[in-house]
């Protein structure tokens, strides 16, 4: 597995793979399961005509089983203690994602299908492993633009810990390292993601390190590449007026020249990133 972590980029690892995990309450569960089980209302950006290309390796367990589970494993470490129910608002679920970068997942859909489940199922285990709970949930999508695979964790670990208190934020980044590691042994080319920190030293914005939803990109790549057009014009604008005063042959050359310069830079990277959003709201649709 290489180690991509020292390269300095703002841009995230295309060939990597990414794990994210998420937190869910007794009354979240059920909404998630039935989007994973594709139960009730089906998004529009799902395409049901290959719905019958999923696999559910373990069908998710309900939201009283995983407040049933909790509530054991609390009380197994309360024995002789004051006993306190779950607080409504606590987590009984911790639900995972497997996703990659766009090489990687070419990479990954050249895999047969059953190869591909495997992968899924080893990640999804050895990131239940390393929390020190259990897998009780993995459903493989490939009715969307990419394939991935949600995992469901119970919330509450083994020793009757909560998963949010019972491991750093080290511990839940190391588990990148982790998916990486495993899915080497099915596709030597995918590879670690870049750090958050890493891209964020390197220049990117924080809300590019943020990962989101396929809802969310839906909702937020219309404004954010109307917002990147308008920067455009204004950066064009400048240039013009730059340009004029430069062709005025005034005694502000040098100055002039080297606002030039950084409009035109700015100008470079500005539209390299809204052809990558439009890249990306292309491949939504």
């Amino acid at each position: 597995m290489e180690n991509t972590s020292a390269k300095l980029t703002p841009k995230a690892n295309p060939h990597a793979i990414s794990i994210r995990l998420g937190s869910r309450t007794y009354g979240q569960v059920t909404g998630s399961r039935n989007h994973d089980l594709r139960l009730g209302r089906i998004p529009k950006y799902v395409r049901q005509d290959q719905s019958h290309l999923n696999d559910t390796l373990i069908k998710p367990a309900t939201a009283p089983e995983f407040r049933d589970i909790c509530e054991e494993r609390r009380a197994n470490r309360q024995v002789g203690k004051a006993r306190r129910g779950l607080r409504s608002d606590a987590a009984v679920m911790r639900d995972g994602i497997i996703t990659f970068g766009t090489q990687a997942q070419t990479v990954f859909e050249a895999l047969d299908r059953e190869t591909q489940n495997k992968a899924f199922t080893a990640v999804a285990e050895a990131i239940a492993t390393r929390l020190k709970t259990t897998l009780n949930g993995l459903v493989v999508h490939r009715d969307e633009t990419a394939i991935h695979a949600h995992f469901d964790l119970v919330a509450v670990n083994v020793d009757g810990h909560p998963i949010s208190q019972a491991n750093s934020q080290s511990d839940f980044s190391r588990l990148q390292d982790l998916a990486a590691e495993i899915i080497a042994q099915f596709a030597p080319q995918i590879q670690r993601g870049h750090k958050k920190y890493d891209r964020l030293k390197a220049g990117a914005n924080f809300s590019d390190t943020v990962h989101r939803s396929v809802k969310q990109l839906h909702e937020d790549l219309p404004q954010e590449i109307e917002t990147r057009k308008l920067a455009l014009a204004k950066l064009n604008k400048n240039i013009a007026a730059t340009e004029a005063k430069l062709a005025e042959e005034t005694e502000d050359q040098a100055r002039l020249q080297k606002r030039l310069a950084t409009y035109q830079d700015r100008l470079a990277r500005q539209t390299a990133e809204l052809d990558e959003l439009q890249a990306t709201q292309k491949a939504l649709h």
